[in-house]
């Protein structure tokens, strides 16, 4: 045999390896099974003890039931500052809406009304009409020209 190498003589051991593996894991899956039954137990326990009252007679929450008054409070003030906001929003979204509307339908008038007063528009009436008291000048227009008043001369 050379030094720094053993020989290991497997066929001193009385168990296969996959039975110590077997055994091993079941032993694992009984603690956690153990383990789990604690915990389930355990939430009984205390779910009974909120249910029942006695987790409010204990002296550590008795002490601190001021704190637990105002934190019920602020909770309670969030929430009806937050249904105000959202109904505050939506007001105002149900205003911005009636804005657009009211300024396409102003625009919309604006642009009826343009065309309508359109000169084209207003010669096909007279002629539609046979008015010949209005007709269209032939000289462009005249600037008319007022002399200002000195007004120091007083």
């Amino acid at each position: 045999m050379s030094a720094g190498k053993e020989n290991i003589d497997f066929s001193e051991r009385k168990e296969p390896l996959h039975e110590a593996s077997e055994k091993e894991n079941s032993a694992e899956n009984e603690e956690e099974i153990d383990e789990l039954d604690e915990k389930v137990t355990s939430f009984g326990r205390m779910l009974r003890k909120i249910l029942s009252g006695d987790m409010l007679a204990k002296d550590a929450i008795k002490s601190q039931t001021g704190v637990i008054i105002i934190v019920a409070f602020f909770i309670f003030l969030g929430t009806s500052n937050r249904y105000s906001c959202q109904q505050a929003h939506i007001k105002e979204e149900k205003l911005k809406k009636e804005l657009s509307d009211a300024k396409n339908r102003a625009f919309s008038s604006f642009s009826l009304l343009t065309e309508k007063c359109r000169k084209s528009k207003l010669l096909e009436g007279l002629k539609a009409m046979n008015d010949s008291t209005l007709q269209v000048a032939e000289l462009p227009p005249y600037i008319v020209e007022v002399p200002q008043e000195e007004s120091d001369e007083k």
